[in-house]
């Protein structure tokens, strides 16, 4: 390797390179992996979005004894009243900015306080999910320690709110598994106005579509009122269910309320991620060429570097070295030169972590990705290295040293 030091150098300076740009790659890679794996927090299978509507003023239709805003609100009870008794219907509920995929966003900010110690507070902003309780039966809520959406409802009905794992993590307060679970014992939701309300359960976080990490922590509460109506149907029921909706949504209205149509969260799911869909598609199509074109140009290099070096294979052949020795010598060279930049890569991999330099908004927390997608960075590097040398190196060895001497 001395004899060669000055090509050795350009080669230490290109494998560098390449480990950082592989890492920052992969830990992009990784992120988007991990936000699409993530449980969003909800199941919209089988969950169909109704559209509430109500007569106009003007029109010839409009009822004027139902036009109260308790008249409105009796109305809308009434017509899920009615849906529950279709015999499709698992469960149907009233609520407001429940539906995942619509991208708008109903936050504000709340104290959470210490039970034990009023004086301990952390402020949060939450997205707020004010609901009937039967809601969370629609939307398969689940909480961290097991609760069923079942008895996330019962909590509701007990006046206590819901809140979501993410809570700390959004406020950069660091918290183990235990702290998260045992926050219904241990802390209270403040509002701006000092009520005060009790925390039931955590429940997971909800994310606002299938390619984003759940950004803020959500806070789920009872509220009788709301204009967003959601049903679910019994398993295996949905072609029933819609062709149903489509012979009788005539007589779903109830004073001035009316439902005026049926969508499939699955539908709307579908057309409202289409654009993410192709940018997510777009991108790891570029991440795909960007790494088959580093494993090809790396292969390239110590393709070329060997093919070089056949005169000094045969020179080495001549006074006696085995075909073994030589073959792991020059694997063993280009190893060699992959362990040292080790320690020089890991610290520019720390630096883009540190100054928030990498596009991971959907990595998992702790250090745990980043070091895997590290080991991956350097197996894959050093899968390149060998197959750029086992090639040139087996069809050099193939070749009789008197041959290559002579023409040397």
């Amino acid at each position: 390797m001395r004899n060669e030091w000055r090509s050795n150098a350009w080669l230490f300076a290109e494998l560098l390179i390449i480990s950082i740009v592989m890492w920052y790659v992969l830990v992009f890679f990784a992120s988007i992996v991990s936000a699409r794996m993530d449980h969003p927090g909800y199941d919209t299978e089988g969950v169909y979005s109704l559209g509430l509507s109500w007569v106009q003023p003007d029109s010839e239709l409009y009822d004027n004894s139902r036009s109260a805003n308790d008249a409105y609100q009796e109305d809308k009870e009434e017509l899920v009243r009615r849906l529950r008794e279709i015999p499709q219907t698992e469960a149907v509920s009233l609520g407001s900015m429940i539906l995942p995929y619509n991208y708008n966003f109903s936050g504000n900010t709340y104290t959470l306080q210490r039970i034990d110690d009023p004086d301990s507070t952390v402020r949060v902003l939450f997205s707020q999910k004010p609901l009937q309780s039967e809601m969370v039966e629609v939307m398969h809520y689940e909480g961290i320690s097991g609760e069923t959406p079942q008895r996330l409802r019962e909590l509701l009905d007990e006046g206590f709110v819901l809140v979501t794992e993410n809570l700390f993590e959004a406020v950069n307060v660091e918290a183990d598994d235990d702290a998260i679970k045992n926050v219904p014992r241990e802390w209270t939701v403040m509002k701006y106005d000092s009520t005060t309300y009790k925390i039931g359960a955590v429940i997971r976080a909800i994310k606002r579509n299938d390619y984003e990490p759940a950004f803020y922590p959500t806070l789920v509460y009872p509220n009788r009122w709301g204009n967003e109506l959601d049903l679910r149907v019994k398993p295996g029921c949905g072609r029933e269910f819609e062709e149903y909706m489509d012979e009788n949504i005539g007589k779903y209205r109830v004073g001035n309320c009316y439902i005026s149509d049926v969508k499939s969260v699955e539908v709307i799911k579908e057309a409202n991620q289409r654009d993410i869909v192709q940018m997510m598609e777009m991108q790891l199509a570029c991440i795909g060429f960007l790494m088959l074109s580093i494993f090809l140009g790396l292969l390239g290099t110590f393709w070329f570097r060997t093919q070089q070096r056949v005169g000094e294979i045969a020179i080495r052949l001549a006074n006696g070295a085995t075909r073994g020795s030589i073959f792991s010598r020059l694997i063993s060279e280009g190893l060699i030169l992959l362990a040292i930049i080790a320690p020089l890569a890991l610290p520019a991999y720390w630096v883009l972590l540190h100054y928030d330099l990498t596009l991971s908004y959907g990595m998992p927390d702790g250090m745990g990705m980043y070091v895997l997608c590290a080991l991956v960075t350097f197996a894959l590097l050093a899968l390149m290295i060998v197959l750029g040398i086992w090639f040139p190196a087996r069809k050099a060895m193939k070749i009789e040293p008197a041959l290559v001497l002579k023409s040397e």
